[in-house]
């Protein structure tokens, strides 16, 4: 009988703890999915991605994607706190020039809007600075 009691204790213990850790685990999708439903009808959503910094053990992430000519594209980066949470988006063309940024005269903004000019690969770089979470999602969309 004792042992049947040690062990529902020890799976107890497990619960307890793998809850916990669950809980403080970085959800990007959710923020995404938060985003996609605001989404301006102006707009068409074109794909997400994950921003998860492992609570900061991690400078930065970097995603490639091919962007097309005459096109207006739409970043919004999103949170746990509705801002940019210290997340920066940086996106950069096939050479590593940077095109924009959502850092502006030291204003960090989660909504970055953009005119392609060229069709090709770019580069879009999310790296922290002063974040709470290290966590966030972000969409790309298109003008219609």
């Amino acid at each position: 009988m004792k042992q049947i009691s040690v062990l529902n204790f020890i799976f107890f213990i497990l619960f307890i703890v793998l809850s916990i850790k669950t809980s403080a685990q970085c959800s990007p999708e959710s923020y995404s999915m938060n985003c996609i439903e605001k989404l301006d009808e102006r707009y068409i959503y074109l794909k997400s991605y994950i921003i998860d910094g492992l609570n900061g053990a991690k400078n930065s992430v970097e995603y490639s994607v091919v962007l097309s000519r005459n096109t207006n594209y739409l970043l919004n980066i999103c949170t746990a706190s509705n801002d940019a949470d210290g997340i920066i988006l940086s996106i950069y063309d096939s050479k590593r020039k940077l095109i924009t940024s959502n850092l502006l005269n030291s204003i960090l903004d989660p909504i970055v809007e953009f005119n392609c000019e060229l069709t090709g690969i770019y580069y879009l770089t999310f790296t922290f600075q002063n974040s709470k979470k290290y966590c966030g999602g972000c969409i790309l969309a298109f003008r219609k």
